[in-house]
């Protein structure tokens, strides 16, 4: 007798990146490279994670001049913008060991980033109005410091990913 069970539907690349994306939101990204040294384009799922880093940022929007009592100047919009960029492009793998304290001010107006997984293994990343800079700590290497980054509201350096791909091996 023949087989009167219909042929499977085709399915898209686009169904099953969806159900992909759906089943592992906290881990997986896709980005899109452009050169060896830049990432241009991220997708990522927004997730409580990305939510509450974007919360935070708002709150540090709002601070005055002389927030700290020493003299702290505002967060420059400029910074907020490329802080927002890196929430929303990096892959949530990265994104889950950042707590909302985690990303603070400091009084020249800029904002760190500071990953830390342990005493011997962390990475902090100041963002900057022209430029940024972080430094990578593993447990048994020398720090690594990196200067001059160019960090933009719609450019992550592929360098950044790679270090933080080191980190939370």
């Amino acid at each position: 007798m023949p087989n009167s069970t219909p042929p499977p539907k085709p399915v898209s690349i686009e169904m099953v990146s969806e159900k992909i994306n759906y089943e592992n939101q906290e881990n997986l990204y896709t980005m899109s490279m452009f050169s060896n040294y830049q990432i241009q384009a991220f997708s990522t799922i927004q997730t409580p994670t990305n939510y509450i880093l974007k919360q935070h940022l708002e709150e540090l929007k709002d601070m005055k001049e002389n927030w700290d009592g020493f003299g702290g100047l505002p967060i420059d919009e400029q910074v907020l913008k490329i802080a927002h960029n890196l929430i929303n492009k990096l892959p949530n793998v990265f994104l889950s060991y950042l707590d909302d304290d985690d990303i603070t001010p400091t009084s020249s107006g800029t904002i760190t980033f500071e990953w830390i997984i342990d005493n011997e293994n962390k990475l902090f990343l100041e963002i900057g109005k022209n430029h940024s800079s972080y430094f990578l700590k593993k447990s048994s290497t020398d720090p690594k410091p990196v200067n001059n980054l160019t960090l933009t509201e719609t450019l992550i350096p592929s360098s950044l990913i790679d270090d933080l791909k080191q980190l939370i091996k």
